[in-house]
């Protein structure tokens, strides 16, 4: 089995896909990702206003920006958040790109319009 190696730098994903509701996937990453994550965990998000920061999150607080594009209510920066997640704490099968036009994540209307 083949695992994706994640290249150093940004790289601009389009997540376009509406998604309303539950799936098995966000249990299924953070069950594997819970398990490495330190007393804080540094994320990078790139703003909507396009200011990068740089945030140190508490798992608590991991989880809870994890969850929301897993069910269709995440931001832009929640799916970057989970994005990272993923590939820095699970073996992805696939890459980033692939990632998002899959069934994982998704934004709802807010996500698109609102944020």
């Amino acid at each position: 089995m083949r695992f994706y190696a994640l290249a150093e730098g940004w790289q601009t994903l389009r997540v376009a896909r509406y998604r309303l509701g539950r799936n098995i996937w966000a249990d299924t990453l953070w069950n594997d990702i819970v398990t490495r994550l330190a007393n804080t965990v540094p994320v990078r998000v790139c703003t909507v206003e396009g200011v990068i920061e740089d945030i140190e999150l508490t798992p608590v607080q991991t989880h809870r920006h994890f969850k929301y594009p897993f069910v269709g209510k995440g931001s832009p920066e929640q799916a970057q958040i989970a994005i990272q997640l993923v590939y820095r704490y699970h073996k992805a099968r696939s890459t980033p790109g692939q990632f998002v036009t899959q069934d994982f994540i998704g934004l709802d209307c807010n996500g698109f319009v609102g944020n």
